[in-house]
């Protein structure tokens, strides 16, 4: 009696399909929610790189520009 109702159950579960986009959304939403958060922070990574290695350019370029300290805090206030 248990196997046939096994089997009933089954066949039942197999047909319904009436919250398949639900379930299949329940265990594809945290993997894009990841894959999203992952760009965000990639790119909030690479932003500050960026930001530092431009900071870096310009205060080496300020340093070569002026002959003397006054010159180099002058050229470096205005940059």
């Amino acid at each position: 009696m248990s196997t046939k109702l096994a089997k009933s159950a089954k066949a039942f579960f197999l047909r319904n399909t009436s919250a398949t986009a639900a379930i299949e959304f329940a265990l594809l939403f945290p993997i894009f929610i990841l894959l999203f958060l992952g760009m965000i922070a990639y790119g909030i990574y690479f932003g500050a790189s960026h930001s530092v290695q431009q900071i870096a350019a310009d205060a080496a370029r300020v340093a070569i520009a002026g002959l003397d300290e006054t010159e180099r805090q002058t050229l470096g206030r205005l940059s």
